[in-house]
């Protein structure tokens, strides 16, 4: 595991998981507020999905642990990385419902805020998030991020038109919850 928090874990993408990652995507139940709701998924479609992470420099994806189970729950990723300007878009999916509104995708944004900005020295992480979700603006708005502004009628489900709400969080904004003081304890003092 790359981060251990107090629910969840955070540890490297797995081609042994494929499966688990391919049904998650496909319930529409997980996926009916990420933008690609409705598309169908198949195993070659997420092997392809794989291979290309594992290439990309811009990219970096984690797989979200139930900590006291170690059983896989999610994924969460960085992805657009600019490290010149140090910046990147937050992605995240609890593909287990049982694990919904517990405080599991709270804790796991915040370790990869941590990632991001602690172990990457990013500068900027944003993300974008369909309006309908209050699920998920709760989450990001209790993980530290902030509203940055609204995209209207930016996607369309059905006849229907919705909006992207988009937020941000800078690095000064946030406090390490592991990696500041796991640097600290072997002499290694941020800037």
């Amino acid at each position: 595991m790359i981060l251990k928090g107090q629910l969840v874990c955070l540890g490297p993408r797995r081609r042994d998981l494929l499966e688990t990652y391919l049904r998650w995507i496909n319930n529409p139940e997980v996926n009916c507020y990420l933008t690609m709701w409705g598309a169908a998924m198949s195993m070659e479609d997420e092997e392809n999905w794989y291979e290309s992470l594992t290439s990309s420099s811009t990219e970096r994806l984690l797989t979200i642990y139930d900590r006291e189970t170690l059983g896989p729950i999610g994924n969460t990723g960085l992805h657009g990385i600019d490290f010149r300007h140090g910046t990147a878009e937050l992605g995240i999916v609890i593909g287990e419902p049982d694990y919904w509104n517990c405080g599991y995708g709270t804790e796991a944004t915040r370790l990869m805020l941590d990632y991001g900005f602690t172990g990457l020295g990013l500068h900027c992480i944003k993300l974008r998030v369909f309006a309908p979700n209050q699920r998920a603006l709760r989450c990001y708005e209790k993980a530290g991020f902030r509203y940055a502004g609204r995209l209207r009628d930016a996607e369309r489900r059905g006849s229907r038109r919705f909006d992207h709400i988009l937020m941000d969080i800078l690095h000064s904004e946030f406090d390490s919850p592991i990696l500041d003081d796991l640097l600290a304890d072997r002499g290694i003092r941020g800037v």
